[in-house]
């Protein structure tokens, strides 16, 4: 297409082939026919998300296991997920870290590249609230801007130890097929 003296085009309407090697080559005229000829890197069109390939899950180190439902530590957050592309990179990652609640949110969104797990420090004020569930939501985008999300099981945070118990008044006593005593 003759696109006169532009140093820029957008087209249209057109059908490109997904998953081939595209190029683009411009060449430029002068007022005596000659020409130079210069082709792009080439570009793939990619029409597919990125594909979950597993999906988010809390890992505890302390108890060498993956897709705990329990931690006590809540000052970090250990997180593994694993997304694949086959026409575009990856190249942007975000993390969220939300109660059950939507009440505190300890990572709003954390910006990454391509990990497949990441161990998350907080400081005093964001950490995590005793009695909480907590999901992580990833989102993975490729190069051609389609995103895929899975968000993660819910996982407890509880660093309060237990208390101990006792029994309730009244009690009293009572005898069950006249053989077992049983306190009430």
């Amino acid at each position: 297409r003759n696109v006169l003296l532009a140093s820029s085009i957008t087209l249209t309407d057109i059908t490109m082939p997904v998953g081939e090697q595209l190029y683009i080559i411009v060449r430029a005229f002068n007022k005596a026919g000659m020409f130079v000829e210069k082709s792009s890197d080439y570009f793939i069109v990619d029409v597919t998300p990125p594909l979950l390939l597993q999906q988010p899950q809390f890992i505890s180190h302390e108890l060498n296991s993956i897709n705990t439902y329990s931690q006590w530590d809540v000052s970090f957050v250990n997180i593994a997920w694993d997304f694949s592309d086959n026409d575009s990179p990856i190249v942007s990652q975000r993390i969220t870290l939300n109660t059950h609640h939507e009440g505190h949110t300890a990572i709003e969104k954390l910006e990454l590249t391509n990990e497949k797990e990441i161990t998350i420090p907080l400081s005093p004020k964001d950490w995590l609230r005793s009695g909480d569930m907590y999901y992580a939501i990833v989102t993975a985008c490729n190069a051609a801007h389609l995103c895929s999300s899975s968000t993660s099981e819910a996982i407890l945070f509880d660093s309060t130890p237990p208390v101990v118990g006792g029994f309730n008044t009244p009690l009293t006593w009572e005898n069950t097929n006249n053989s077992i005593a049983v306190l009430h």
